[in-house]
Parts: C-alpha cells; sequence; structure tokens
C-alpha cells in the first residue's frame, strides 16, 4: 500500500536545532511487537530499528494526487484516524481554554462521526475533561487523553486508564511542581496547568518570544537536573509547541496507537488503512511506530519522522473533507 515514491516532488532539507534533534528520540517506547500482522499487506513494521525503509525528508501534503491518496485510503473498510487536536484539528490560540473547536471543524467532525466505514480517534495532551465536553456527543470517536493515560470507547459513559498499573503521581509531582511554580514566578506570561498525569509550563503569551524559549531550554535542562538529583524515574521531561512537560514516561501515543490497530487485527478486523496526523514533538512515536504504508502526516514545521507534512490544521481539515465527502 505504500506509495509510489518516484512521483514525489522533493522539499528543502528541514533545518533543525539540537534541541528538536533530541527531542525526536522517540526510541525510549517500551512497546514490544506482538507477532499480529497490522494489515494483511504488511510485510514490515519500521518502528524503532533506525534502518527501517521511511522518508528522509516529509513529502509536502500537496503532492498527494487522487491516485496516490487512493493507495494510502483505499475504499475497502474499515479504516482508522489518529488525530491529535491542539495545532493539528486546531489552530493555536494564546491560551489553550480558548482553543474549542470552531463550527468549520464541528461540521467536520460530524461528517466524519456519520462514515461508518472509518474509526476515528483523537489522540491529545488536553485532560479528559476537555475531550469529554467537545467530542463526547460524537457517538464513533475514541477520545485518548494525557498523550494515552486515559481513554474513553465509543458507546461508554466513563473513562479507563489505558493501563491499570499505572499508580499515583503525587510523588514525583511533589517534586517537579515547586520547580516549574518558580519558571512562573520567573517568567511573566507564563503559567502553570496540572493534569492526572503531567505537568505543563506554557509560555505562549510571554511577550518576548526569545526570552520565552531561551528560558524553556534552560527549564528543560535544569528540570532534568532535578530528575536526576531526586532520582524519579516514573517521568520524561520534553519540549514542545511552547509548552515544557513533565509526564508519566509510560503514557505515550505511539504505543497506544499501534496497540489499538493491533488488538484489531488480533480479532480478525485489521484496519485496511490507518491515518496519523499530528503537530508536535509528543506525536513523534506515533510516525515512528506506523507501519511504512500508514499516512502519517506532521502538521506545521519542525523536524519529524512523518511521511507528509500539511503546513496547517487548514489544510489537514481539507484533506480530511476529502476522505469523508
Amino acid at each position: 500500500m505504500a506509495a509510489q515514491e518516484g512521483s514525489r516532488e522533493r522539499t528543502p532539507p528541514v533545518t533543525t536545532t539540537n534541541l528538536e534533534l533530541e527531542e525526536l528520540d522517540v526510541s525510549g517506547t517500551e512497546f514490544v511487537e506482538g507477532g499480529v500482522e497490522l494489515s494483511p499487506s504488511r510485510e514490515n513494521t519500521p518502528g524503532s530499528n533506525p534502518n527501517c525503509d521511511r522518508p528522509v525528508i516529509a513529502q509536502p501534503l500537496t503532492v498527494l494526487e487522487n491516485r496516490q491518496l487512493e493507495e494510502f485510503w483505499p475504499p475497502e473498510t474499515p479504516k482508522a484516524l489518529f488525530l491529535d487536536y491542539d495545532g493539528t484539528l486546531r489552530e493555536f490560540e494564546m491560551r489553550p481554554e480558548l482553543a474549542t473547536p470552531t463550527e468549520e471543524l464541528k461540521a467536520l467532525l460530524r461528517a466524519i462521526d456519520d462514515r461508518p466505514d472509518v474509526a476515528p480517534h483523537v489522540i491529545s495532551g488536553r485532560d479528559a475533561r476537555f475531550l469529554e465536553t467537545h467530542f463526547g456527543h460524537l457517538n464513533s470517536f475514541t477520545l485518548i487523553a494525557e498523550h494515552g493515560y486515559q481513554v474513553r470507547r465509543p458507546g461508554v459513559d466513563h473513562w479507563d486508564l489505558w493501563d491499570q498499573s499505572y499508580g499515583s503521581h503525587d510523588e514525583w509531582k511533589s517534586h517537579m511542581r515547586p520547580e516549574m511554580q518558580r519558571l512562573v514566578e520567573q517568567t511573566p506570561g507564563s503559567h502553570l496547568e496540572e493534569k492526572a498525569s503531567s505537568l505543563v509550563w506554557h509560555y505562549r503569551e510571554v511577550a518576548d518570544e526569545h526570552l520565552g524559549n531561551s528560558a524553556a531550554a534552560m527549564a528543560i535542562e535544569h528540570l532534568r537536573k532535578v530528575k536526576e538529583r531526586d532520582r524519579i524515574t516514573a517521568i520524561m521531561i520534553s519540549g514542545g509547541n511552547k509548552v515544557v512537560e513533565v509526564s508519566f514516561q509510560k503514557a505515550r501515543k505511539g504505543p497506544v496507537m499501534r496497540k489499538i490497530c493491533e488488538d484489531k487485527a488480533l480479532f480478525g478486523e485489521p484496519f485496511s488503512a490507518v491515518l496519523c496526523a499530528g503537530d508536535d514533538v509528543s506525536d513523534e512515536s506515533m510516525f515512528e511506530l506506523a507501519p511504512s504504508d500508514f499516512l502519517t502526516i506532521k502538521v506545521g514545521t519542525g523536524a519529524t519522522l512523518a511521511r507528509f507534512r500539511a503546513e496547517g490544521p487548514e489544510l489537514l481539515r481539507k484533506l480530511l473533507w476529502r476522505l469523508v465527502t
């Protein structure tokens, strides 16, 4: 099912910083292959293997002609969508609470929801409350909160932990919360968000962008030193799109996406096609674990393991409209 490489035009190399390259080190996943094919046509499953067959440079989404798109998104059913929210389905706002679905996005989600041949998943860093409020009415959507920490399946009115072995986060938060609160005090315009499995320092509203980026780089270095000093093993520290996040290390999008696909195949109904889209470092584990015939899309700039790149959420939404109407 992999699209033909020869007909794609090349794009200029992506310029990355050392921090971006470090953030793309997603090989630390604890995902273990279960020996189950993800689709009848799959012969290899590129993942953490650095020698796997994948493009060096993400191709612009605009090169996907109808013929090529059909190779990634055939008429056979069922098919799956794994969609990040902020920066992917929806443009960013200065504060996260302002980035609610627009009327156009609501219409798109309803169109997706009405397709019996599509299994849609919103897989986001947002907490369960936000996803429940804005997507809970959609009948066919699986909602996955905090990068894979919690899940609400279609037809179920409650949330479950993705892994029942997940324990309390009180201890590591007690170490990290004061450190991150100091970041807020030292950087006017920033704020701290606490979720069930993570602490997130937002600096999108910092007036001086250079100052915010510099503070973020120093914050990541400092928090990693605190993690090492206090011997905290349960967390990972990462920089994202105007955020620095300390999160439970076992909650990762890639292994969750992959397990859902393998479970579907295990029960004899593998997805005939899968589209994964995201804009941030947290989405790279999906791209890394995606087999070569998955349609993987990086939204926005920055280093990526995705096969294609969309300039922004509007272009991704246009593609989704093509797929469901």
